[in-house]
Formats: C-alpha cells, sequence, structure tokens
C-alpha cells in the first residue's frame, strides 16, 4: 500500500489499514449473537431490554415490510424517531432491506423537516408517533411521491400506517 500523506498525522500505533478484521457487518454481528446468545440483552432503555432475538425478528419484520411496500436497495429511508430502542430497530430494518437509513432530528420544526426530507430524497419514513401532523409539511414539496409512514410503537409496529 502507498504512502498516504494523512497517516503521518496518525500516532504510532494506529494501523493503517483494517485489516485483518474479518469481512463482517454490524448486522452479521447482530445475527450471529442472536444465534449464540439468544436471550441477552442487545439494548437496554429506561429499566426496559430488548433481546438480541427480539432485535433480529423485530428489525426483520420491519425489513420485510419495507421491500413489501416497494422499498429497494439504495432507496433513502427517514427515520424521525428519538433515541430509543425502535431508532436502533428501524435502522437495522432499513440496512437489511438494502435502504439507506435518513435520521432526521424528531425536534425540527416543520420548516426543518421540509427542508431535511427535501434534501436526504426519502420516499419512506419511520416515525412512533401519528404522521398527521406532517402531511402538509410532505405535500408542500408538490413534486414528491406520497410517502409510506410505518409508526414504530407498540405490537407490529412495522405495518403499515398510512397517512393516519
Amino acid at each position: 500500500m502507498s504512502e498516504k500523506p494523512w497517516f503521518k498525522s496518525y500516532d504510532e500505533g494506529v494501523p493503517h489499514t483494517l485489516k485483518p478484521y474479518p469481512p463482517k457487518t454490524l448486522l452479521d454481528v447482530v445475527s450471529e449473537t442472536a444465534r449464540e446468545r439468544p436471550n441477552h440483552p442487545a439494548l437496554l432503555f429506561k429499566g426496559a431490554q430488548v433481546s438480541y432475538t427480539q432485535l433480529e425478528r423485530e428489525s426483520d419484520a420491519l425489513a420485510a415490510a419495507l421491500v413489501a411496500q416497494g422499498v429497494a436497495k439504495g432507496d433513502r429511508v427517514a427515520l424521525l424517531l428519538p433515541n430509543c430502542p425502535q431508532a436502533v430497530i428501524a435502522q437495522f430494518g432499513v440496512w437489511k432491506a438494502g435502504a439507506i437509513v435518513a435520521p432526521l432530528n424528531p425536534l425540527y420544526t416543520e420548516r426543518e423537516l421540509e427542508h431535511a426530507l427535501n434534501e436526504c430524497g426519502a420516499e419512506t419514513v419511520v416515525v412512533c408517533w401519528s404522521p398527521t401532523k406532517f402531511r402538509d409539511t410532505w405535500s408542500s414539496a408538490a413534486s414528491r411521491p406520497s410517502p409510506w409512514w410505518a409508526r414504530c410503537c407498540g405490537e407490529n409496529w412495522w405495518q403499515r400506517k398510512g397517512g393516519e
């Protein structure tokens, strides 16, 4: 490997390559852990926990739902979620569907949200509340197709909720 100029700024001992790291993704590691330690906690949140099996099952279900709704490899899916287990589950589900995660701040004003949605190009948005309050924001960008809103709360949260 030819010497790269930025290597000069690396501290001594910092490797210049990722080798010998195995060719695994984070999704591979989570799947392996779900098989090896199915009931071990993957996510801890305010006293609740999500096991690796639950993480795997829920993210698989969301991925399947996204694909069933037409989300394809390389599509952008916006996650308008707070820092909660559903955000992690949704991120993994989007990756499993082959799509790109576009994380958005759930504290955005309507104007900020409109700008972010226009910039990221997402046609699917995952939220954890009714998307009704954002319908006008989305429809103000007239050139956009109607989004598929997935509300992530309660059992089977990945199921289509349309524009409710």
